[in-house]
């Protein structure tokens, strides 16, 4: 989910970036859960 969310194409990629601290992995989760998909109603209906 992160790796298409980044718009990484390879998973080795995101993993770079994946040595993050607890609190910054949070606040990725946090923005991830409060991340509003402007395609969705789109996709949906």
């Amino acid at each position: 989910m992160i790796m298409n969310w980044m718009g990484h194409k390879s998973l080795m990629t995101t993993q770079r970036y994946m040595h993050l601290s607890p609190a910054a992995v949070q606040g990725l989760v946090n923005s991830l859960a409060n991340f509003q998909d402007p395609t969705h109603e789109r996709r949906a209906a």
